[in-house]
């Protein structure tokens, strides 16, 4: 645990605070079992919960604002050799636990701990012994273990990357940030997200979010336009909905960001669409149904 704390206080976390204690203690629990990644929410910070007697939602909220203060006082530099590459973005509370846990197990001489967020549970049992041993074992490539960012898996000249980079999305979120009351909103389910998941919908002319929503769980390309990790739950409908109805209870504010972003998109050769105001509308339209 002293290894996990001094990494935590490198990457900039003051230890004196609780939110580092959830830090430590979420990267301590991944190394020793790595499933926790794929249920960080149902599991992970209900199980720190209960042994710090605090509630899911403080650890949450504590590892998130763990990740802002490495992310805006800490050494960028340092964090890239943790992370193994050049992090470009604030990383979310997934990235920066599987980061450090990486990291960690990397500075032992036999045992690695090597894990990849897609792996099934019965190659995961794996996970403690020797990594040359696990790759020679591997039955096929399928199987074999691999430390990556997300940010290394989307093409440069992807579509997503070509969207990401036509939008000032600085600018938009700062039209919810400088919003009275916007630092005491709790939706899991961001307003920038939210905006990305409809345009998402409209570029690749998904059927429904349902359909978006499952497709989660097989493209990295929209993961990473949505600002997810690879370990990261997919947004729930009921989650879209709070959203929406926390945010953009003014419609009209909602379509003229999205007449605005599709307008710029067929400008740019981005989409071919005939009419951004009536793709606005329809998403909308979309958006109230949910």
């Amino acid at each position: 645990m002293q290894k996990v704390y001094e990494l935590t206080k490198q990457l900039g976390v003051k230890i004196t605070n609780e939110r580092a204690t959830y830090l430590a203690l979420a990267t301590c629990l991944v190394i020793q079992d790595p499933s926790y990644m794929r249920h960080m929410g149902k599991r992970l910070y209900s199980d720190i919960a209960a042994l710090l007697g605090k509630t899911p939602l403080s650890v949450s909220r504590g590892i998130s604002r763990a990740v802002c203060e490495c992310w805006d006082y800490g050494n960028h530099r340092f964090l890239n050799q943790v992370a193994g590459c050049r992090v470009l973005e604030k990383p979310s509370p997934a990235e920066m636990i599987s980061f450090m846990a990486d990291y960690l197990v990397k500075q032992e001489p036999k045992h690695i701990f090597r894990y990849h967020h897609l792996l099934n549970s019965s190659w995961q049992e794996a996970a403690l012994t020797d990594i040359e041993e696990v790759m020679a074992s591997a039955p096929n490539k399928r199987r074999q273990t691999y430390t990556v960012c997300i940010e290394q898996l989307v093409p440069e000249n992807h579509p997503v990357r070509l969207m990401d980079d036509a939008v000032n999305w600085e600018h938009i979120t700062k039209l919810f940030t400088e919003t009275p009351g916007y630092s005491t909103i709790n939706s899991a389910v961001s307003p920038i997200q939210f905006i990305r998941f409809l345009l998402l919908i409209s570029i690749y002319k998904t059927k429904s979010p349902q359909c978006l929503i499952e497709a989660l769980d097989i493209n990295i390309a929209y993961r990473w336009f949505l600002e997810l990790g690879l370990a990261d739950e997919a947004p729930t409908i009921a989650e879209l909905t709070d959203c929406y109805n926390l945010y953009f209870a003014d419609n009209q504010f909602l379509e003229k960001l999205l007449y605005g972003i599709l307008e710029t998109y067929r400008k740019k050769r981005i989409i071919k669409i005939a009419d951004p105001a009536t793709e606005a509308k329809k998403l909308i339209k979309m958006a109230e149904k949910l």
